[in-house]
């Protein structure tokens, strides 16, 4: 005859996750969240400042350039033009 099975206590039966999972489940939540606060505002026209919606703040080119790698800031809106794209 067989010995009877014996379970495993709960502890050893439900393992934990590891490390680097949960690491990637914080980070996918983190970057939802920064995604869904972060939101521009699309501009009806071409000449409109980028506006943040959470902040009210504008999206500025530093310099006023239009150049391919221009570094961008968020400023306050004042109509200048490395505001308007």
């Amino acid at each position: 005859m067989h010995p009877p099975s014996v379970s495993p206590p709960d502890r050893e039966r439900h393992r934990r996750r590891p490390r680097a999972a949960v690491a990637l489940t914080l980070m996918t939540a983190l970057a939802t969240f920064i995604v869904t606060a972060v939101t521009w505002a699309v501009p009806a026209s071409a000449a409109a400042p980028l506006v943040s919606q959470p902040s009210g703040r504008c999206l500025d080119a530093a310099g006023n350039s239009s150049t391919q790698g221009t570094a961008l800031q968020i400023w306050d809106c004042g109509g200048q033009a490395g505001q308007s794209y």
